[in-house]
């Protein structure tokens, strides 16, 4: 995995953490987003993955279609998939592609409660 683009942490149940490092993902490569995510939805031996947009303030459709990537990946493979820490910005992308239907938002009060939960 891209050091600079995703950190991971692990909780002791099994739920995978990677927190976007990069706040405007508009400026990175497509194609390295896409390895990134693909590789995590591949390899990663968890119950539950989260990706957080924490530092996250711009997004483009491309980084959406890796989203849906990852989603489609991980569902295969029985693993839950949630989204955290969006900004208004970007919960508003993923409000109005509808994506909100796909993918688990997890809202900002509620993120510890669903990993403490998993």
């Amino acid at each position: 995995m891209t050091d600079d683009l995703l950190t991971q942490s692990q909780s002791d149940d099994g739920h995978t953490i990677f927190t976007f490092t990069q706040a405007d993902l508009a400026r990175v490569d497509p194609g390295v987003l896409d390895a990134e995510l693909a590789a995590i939805a591949d390899e990663v031996a968890a119950t539950a993955v989260t990706l957080d947009f924490q530092k996250v303030t711009a997004l483009t459709s491309m980084n959406l279609g890796s989203c849906v990537m990852v989603f489609k990946r991980l569902k295969r493979r029985g693993i839950r998939l949630a989204v955290v820490n969006l900004n208004a910005e970007v919960l508003g992308v993923f409000e109005t592609t509808q994506l909100k239907r796909l993918i688990d938002i997890v809202p900002p009060a509620t993120d510890r409660d669903i990993i403490a939960a998993d």
